[in-house]
């Protein structure tokens, strides 16, 4: 029988959901009470409410912590991203915007070890190899500074002198800046070597700043090189040392007085000599010349006597085919310097058939320094008893003048002379056709005044050939040491001397029209030159006034007579005036009696 059968209409329990009669107030199922009380429903519910919240507090927690992964990873993969960036820009030597990569990275984590540790390598590497605009110069100095103090809290003995060692090294490209130094640098070394004696920052940047600053002197050079001696140990960093050794004796091997750059050539040989025994690379092309250079200047090998006695000429000869190997050597005196070397050292090593061989091969080099001829010259006396027919022959510079024909001496310095050049004997010529045809007026006898006049223009056309190659050189502003602005100022004056024989010698011969023709020429090519052939432009003035009086005086032109009083005038009022290009006793004088019934020349030569 059910419970409906047995109680009437059933129902269900309010908790298991069975049937059971409906009067019943127990279940008898599971014994739950069926009355309907308000408290109880209530608690129940607060129960499931309890329930609920706790579970969403769990949820809520759970969204929270997976936010703050997710932005810790966020950030991780950032910095790693933006460090990995900075040492991309570093390998290419973009160290500006490195270092701004690793200040991101440090913005994004402040307490970043590996950003940190990141910018820390790139201020000592930024520092071995500083390039920068010279007006952030300070600013960015100061920045790597700052780290590298920054760095030292913690760093072990090693690391502190390395970092020392860059903090002095700040500090002296801050000098090589021409800024003001901060601190200390010899101390600040000093403390680097006592963390770690041997770290190769510290001795080699020690060496660089011995050379750069305290002074040129041997004892520097020997100081320094103590310290690169123990930089180089290291082979991972031996490159550096090198450069910064090479460099530094570099700057002692020219400019100096002899024994420094003697000393200096000395250790960059042994140096070299040592890298090639050792396999090392080369220096640096730019390195090498400069130590080839430092034999002589300009390839006058002054040094080349004290380098051979610096090392055995074996070892010398080896180093020196080593640092030219691959070279491009190719400037003619210092290529001929190059070669007397190797003729010096062979002879040396007492290869005397050799060497002379080498030595006569020197007699063909046309572009060799004068002063390395004369050691040529000498060697070859040395080695075969006699001297070579060009140290018999004339120089045209500085050879005693002849006696017996100073005519024909001088007329064949004129022809010879190099014009880029104010040689001895040059002006020894100028002074001797000056006297000759100054006063009297017409001192040489008529075939050699014809001789001159006829012989001139050729003389002349040699000289104004180079002053041409010299005014396109100007144009193309490509002078060069085989052709200076020095050598093309000397072609020019030397061309106006020597038209002054020529105007002077067609005046001494009557030859007046061709004497202002003359003069005209050379007044133009002074006009276009600058202000500082005032005295020049003085003398062309004078010499038109002469020509000019003396045609006067044969023609009795008026118009002569006139443009002799203008460029007399003209003459004596020009700053560049003086007695040295005409006298008062000249100008008063029978040269310019056609003009001595003008009021206006009396008014000039009036109580002189």
């Amino acid at each position: 029988m059910t419970d409906k059968q047995r109680g009437g209409a059933g129902k269900e329990c309010v908790a298991c959901r069975e049937e059971i009669r409906g009067a019943a107030v127990i279940c008898r199922h599971c014994g739950s009470s069926q009355k309907n009380d308000i408290w109880e429903k209530t608690a129940t519910a607060l129960k499931w409410l309890g329930g609920v919240v706790t579970v969403i507090s769990l949820l809520a927690g759970m969204v929270t912590l997976m936010g703050y992964y997710r932005d810790w990873r966020e950030r991780r993969d950032a910095v790693a991203e933006l460090l990995y960036a900075a040492d991309w820009l570093a390998r290419t030597r973009n160290y500006s915007r490195a270092w701004q990569m690793n200040e991101k990275a440090l913005g994004l984590v402040p307490g970043s070890a590996e950003a940190f540790d990141g910018r820390l390598r790139l201020a000592k590497l930024w520092l071995r190899d500083f390039r920068v605009n010279k007006k952030d110069a300070d600013g960015v100095l100061n920045d790597v500074t700052d780290v590298l103090f920054r760095g030292l809290r913690g760093a072990g003995k090693n690391e502190s002198a390395e970092i020392l060692a860059h903090i002095g090294w700040a500090q002296a490209t801050r000098v090589k800046n021409y800024m003001p130094t901060v601190i200390d640098v010899d101390a600040v070394f000093e403390e680097a070597l006592r963390a770690n004696p041997e770290n190769v920052y510290a001795n080699a940047m020690l060496g660089h700043w011995i050379l750069m600053r305290l002074g040129a002197s041997v004892k520097n050079i020997d100081s320094a090189r103590s310290k690169f001696a123990i930089a180089v140990k290291n082979p991972d960093k031996r490159a550096f040392a090198r450069e910064l050794q090479f460099s530094g004796l570099i700057r002692h091997s020219q400019g100096r007085d002899d024994e420094v750059e003697r000393a200096a050539l000395g250790a960059l040989l042994q140096e070299s000599f040592s890298m090639m025994k050792n396999s090392e690379p080369k220096p640096a092309e730019s390195f090498r010349r400069k130590i080839l250079d430092a034999y002589g200047t300009m390839g006058r090998a002054e040094h080349v006597e004290a380098a051979v006695a610096l090392m055995p000429p074996a070892d010398h000869l080896a180093a020196h085919a080593w640092l030219m190997d691959g070279l491009d050597y190719s400037r003619p005196r210092a290529l001929a310097q190059a070669k007397y070397l190797r003729a010096r050292l062979t002879e040396e090593l007492g290869e005397k058939e050799k060497a002379l061989g080498l030595y006569q091969s020197l007699l063909k080099e046309s572009k060799a320094a004068k002063e390395l001829n004369g050691r040529v010259d000498q060697a070859i006396a040395r080695l075969s008893g006699k001297l070579p027919e060009r140290a018999l022959a004339r120089s045209y510079l500085n050879d005693p003048m002849g006696k017996k024909d100073p005519w024909r001496f001088h007329m064949d310095t004129l022809s010879h002379f190099d014009p880029r050049w104010t040689p001895a004997n040059f002006d020894q010529a100028i002074d001797y056709f000056e006297n000759a045809l100054s006063r009297p007026l017409k001192a040489l006898p008529d075939p050699k005044l014809s001789e001159l006049i006829q012989s001139l223009p050729a003389k002349l056309d040699r000289i104004r050939k180079v002053v041409r190659q010299g005014d396109k050189i100007q144009r193309l502003n490509a002078y060069t040491s085989d052709f200076s602005v020095g050598h093309h100022e000397n072609a020019r004056l030397n061309l106006l001397r020597l038209g002054h024989i020529h105007v002077r010698a067609l005046t001494a011969g009557g030859k007046l029209d061709k004497a202002i023709a003359q003069l005209g020429d050379m007044k133009k090519a002074v006009d276009s030159l600058n202000e500082r052939w005032t005295e020049m432009r003085a003398w062309i003035a004078f010499e038109f006034a002469r020509a000019y009086a003396i045609r006067a005086g044969l023609s009795k032109s008026d118009a002569d007579a006139a443009n002799a009083l203008k460029y007399l005038k003209m003459a004596l009022y020009s700053d560049g005036f003086s007695d040295e290009i005409a006298t008062w006793d000249e100008i008063k004088g029978d040269v310019f009696k056609s003009l001595r019934d003008d009021p206006a020349y009396r008014e000039l030569i009036r109580g002189r």
